[in-house]
């Protein structure tokens, strides 16, 4: 039972919460949230280790171990559950709405055989390439140099997701 649950939050819990975001705003939420959790995670393990866990006599020596150590728990943070701790704080983010927004994008290119719209933020400027996330009414009516109104919400983190993991244009 443990090994199912560690697989799923493994392999199937971050690809389910990804789903429900551009690839850009995972990224921004990616970097920001890890550089607090690895900040935190460092200064809690370099004061257990340096309190708790060091029997150096030498301060330096004692400073040098619990540094590298902190280290160590940080690399080891972002290679095995980083996924995971963001993807809870994506879900977090979805659980209460605070407002729903719209921004305009350009439709750069259409590939309908494989669901994927290529998208250039009028914003912000940047391109974005989505897959499977229009439906196939909407996704027929597309064409190359459209400005569509996409449907976001905002969440506790006011970090912007799509409702039900689909792409809704505003008519």
């Amino acid at each position: 039972m443990k090994i199912g649950i560690f697989i799923y939050l493994i392999f199937f819990f971050p690809s389910s919460q990804k789903e429900y975001y551009l690839e850009k705003d995972i990224i921004e939420f990616s970097f920001i949230e890890n550089l607090k959790i690895i900040g935190i995670l460092f200064l809690v393990s370099m004061i257990y280790f340096y309190l708790y866990y060091s029997d150096e006599k030498d301060k330096f020596i004692r400073i040098a171990k619990t540094f590298s150590q902190s280290i160590l728990i940080g690399l080891l943070y972002l290679l095995l559950i980083q996924d995971i701790i963001v993807s809870v704080g994506l879900l977090t983010n979805r659980l209460i709405e605070k407002q729903e927004i719209i921004e305009k994008y350009e439709v750069v290119e259409i590939n309908g055989k494989y669901g994927e719209v290529g998208l250039k933020s009028i914003k912000e400027n940047y391109y974005e390439r989505t897959k499977g996330k229009f439906n196939n009414t909407d996704l027929s009516q597309l064409r190359e140099n459209d400005t569509i109104d996409i449907v976001f919400k905002k969440g506790i983190f006011g970090k912007k997701y799509l409702k039900n993991a689909q792409i809704v244009l505003k008519k």
